[in-house]
C-alpha cells in the first residue's frame, strides 16, 4: 500500500510468528518500512493540471478537505518542515501493531498550511532503501488536505499532531489530530482517520 502497513502486513508477519512458521534464521526482505509524514504548503492545481484533468475526468479539480489522494511525483518543494516517522515497521523484531505518538513539526519557511503528505521508506537491507518520495516505483505517495481555506503560518511556526497507528485489525486503522497553536488567534484543530 502507499501506507507501509496499509496491506495487512504486520498482522501476516505476527500470524507466522505465533504459530511458529519461521525458521530461527529467518531474514525479511525487506527488513523494515517506514512511513513519513510532513505539513504541507497549499496545494493548486495549475490550469495545465485542471484542463487534462477535465480532458480526462470531465471535472475540474477541487482538492476537498479530510480526502485523501494518491500522488506521484510530489514536490518536496510543498514541504513545510522536516519530515518525521508517521509508523515504524521492523519485520521480525517484536513489531508494534499499536504505534501512538506526537509530533511536534517546526516550519522551516513562511507558507500557507492545509495538509499532509506520507510516503515511504523501505530498508531492503544492506545499505539498500527505497525512497517512494524521490523513486519511481508502482507505490505513489498520499497526500490529505486538512484545511480549507489554509492557515498562514511563519517559518518557526509549531504544528502537533497526534497520531494514531492500529494494525492488529483486518484492515489497519490510522488516524491523525492536528493541532496549530502558533500564530492564530485561537487555536485551529483537524483530525482525519482511515484504515487499509
Amino acid at each position: 500500500g502507499h501506507i507501509a502497513s496499509a496491506e495487512g502486513v504486520a498482522v501476516a508477519i505476527m500470524d507466522l510468528c505465533h504459530r511458529g512458521l519461521l525458521a530461527a534464521d529467518c531474514v525479511f526482505v525487506p527488513c523494515r518500512a517506514v512511513t513519513m509524514f510532513v505539513p504541507t504548503e497549499e496545494i493548486e492545481c495549475s490550469l495545465e493540471e485542471q484542463l487534462l484533468n477535465r480532458k480526462y475526468d470531465g471535472d475540474l479539480i477541487d482538492l476537498k478537505c479530510e480526502t485523501k489522494y494518491h500522488a506521484a511525483r510530489f514536490s518536496e518543494a510543498s514541504f513545510l518542515a522536516t519530515p518525521a516517522i508517521f509508523e515504524d515497521l521492523n519485520f521480525g523484531v517484536g513489531m508494534r501493531l499499536q504505534q501512538n505518538g506526537t509530533v511536534e513539526f517546526n516550519t522551516t519557511r513562511d507558507g500557507i498550511f492545509d495538509g499532509l503528505h506520507f510516503h515511504m521508506v523501505v530498508d531492503m537491507g544492506e545499505g539498500y532503501n527505497i525512497n517512494t518520495l524521490i523513486e519511481e516505483t508502482s507505490w505513489e505517495t498520499t497526500y490529505i488536505r486538512l484545511f480549507k481555506p489554509g492557515i498562514f503560518l511563519p517559518a518557526g511556526s509549531r504544528i502537533c499532531i497526534k497520531t494514531h497507528v492500529q494494525l492488529n485489525t483486518p484492515a489497519p486503522e490510522y488516524a491523525v489530530e492536528v493541532i496549530v497553536k502558533d500564530h492564530v488567534k485561537e487555536p485551529v484543530t483537524a483530525s482525519f482517520s482511515w484504515s487499509g
